[in-house]
């Protein structure tokens, strides 16, 4: 996984995996006097730091992956935190499920007491989220010990053209048009 193309797809599988558990109920609760009432909580209303750590370390791999060294090694420290950061949020919500479910509860009852939940419970999903953050932080680790052998990215990942590229480019395709022409005049096939 210490290639550029592995490194992007296993962070982005993992940013996927974290994006499709917050999606799911993290935790859920039953409510003392309400008549058949369980709350439950999705991931983004439970750790919504995770939604945003996401979007981060799904951006940091496509810029991992198109930059530069200097950039690249940027990137590749922000998918690793940003993964050990999805981890501990993850698996703080599956430890601590009271305190998730505590907030939905008080809008479903008006009431703040703590002990209207009654028995609170993680659900399965903050764990894919976690594997998914785990992933990530691979990625970043991987890219970090191994981008500096990654080759340099193309000329068409460069931000802005440099002075006088612009007609050196026309200045090419003209003499590509003029070469191109003069082989048909020959007699040459130029493809």
């Amino acid at each position: 996984m210490t290639g550029r193309r592995g490194v992007v797809g296993v962070a982005l599988a993992g940013a996927g995996l974290a994006m499709l558990a917050v999606t799911r109920p993290w935790a859920t609760a039953d409510v003392r006097d309400l008549p058949a009432a369980d709350v439950s909580v999705s991931g983004r209303q439970a750790a919504p730091v995770v939604v945003a750590l996401v979007l981060v370390v799904a951006a940091a791999a496509v810029v991992a992956g198109t930059a530069g060294r200097a950039v690249r090694l940027v990137a590749a420290a922000v998918l690793l935190a940003g993964g050990v950061g999805i981890v501990v949020a993850s698996l703080a919500v599956a430890a601590d499920a009271a305190g998730a479910v505590r907030p939905a509860v008080t809008q479903a009852t008006g009431v703040t007491d703590a002990s209207r939940a009654g028995d609170a419970r993680p659900t399965f999903w903050p764990y894919p989220a976690a594997l998914g953050g785990a992933l990530v932080a691979a990625a970043g680790a991987a890219a970090l010990a191994g981008s500096r052998r990654w080759p340099a990215p193309g000329r068409r990942f460069e931000v802005g053209e440099t002075p006088g590229s612009t007609a050196d480019a026309a200045a090419r395709r003209a003499d590509d048009a003029t070469a191109t022409w003069d082989a048909l005049s020959r007699g040459e096939d130029p493809t």
